[in-house]
């Protein structure tokens, strides 16, 4: 091959890998509720790095034992099959705005935020979360529409509806006073 035709190829592939990278991050930003994108995009970076360093490993032998119209032919003809193979179901139509359906809890003292753990108990589930603004977090930020009517679905099953009990740390109770 002649350099020049060496060059336009890169040029294109160059192209088609930016465009690549800038699809996958932005479709990643857009599917992502708010609250979450952070971390799935540290997610998605780990991967895409992980993936692109094993496949410089592999890469080298199909280069060296060969000439570059086999080892390219390898990767373009991978790059075609794929696409199938990474469809996603649309997700542009779910409620992604935050959803204000929980009511802020009752509470008989004032708190000072950052308290400590605050175990939050809904009938058969227990789980603690690292403070209690983290906690009012999850009542305004964390959960969007779609999450509202996924939950009022599983409600409409329920014949009862969820109690809560929210338990803080004796030292909130000292904090406010």
């Amino acid at each position: 091959m002649t350099l020049p035709v060496v060059a336009a190829v890169s040029v294109a592939n160059g192209a088609g890998w930016l465009t690549t990278l800038s699809t996958l991050d932005a479709s990643m930003r857009l599917t992502c509720p708010a609250w979450v994108r952070a971390r799935a995009l540290s997610a998605y970076l780990i991967v895409f790095l992980d993936a692109q360093g094993l496949g410089s490993l592999l890469w080298r032998p199909l280069g060296t034992q060969g000439t570059l119209v086999p080892a390219a032919s390898l990767p373009g003809v991978g790059a075609a099959t794929l696409p199938p193979l990474l469809l996603l179901p649309d997700t542009s139509t779910l409620d992604r705005t935050v959803s204000a359906h929980r009511p802020e809890p009752a509470l008989v003292f004032d708190t000072v935020g950052d308290t400590g753990p605050a175990p939050l108990e809904i009938i058969y589930e227990v789980f603690e979360v690292p403070t209690w603004d983290e906690h009012l977090r999850q009542h305004d930020e964390c959960t969007t529409g779609f999450d509202q009517q996924v939950l009022d679905r599983v409600r409409a099953l329920s014949r009862t509806a969820p109690r809560s009990r929210h338990l803080l740390p004796a030292r909130s109770a000292a904090a406010r006073g």
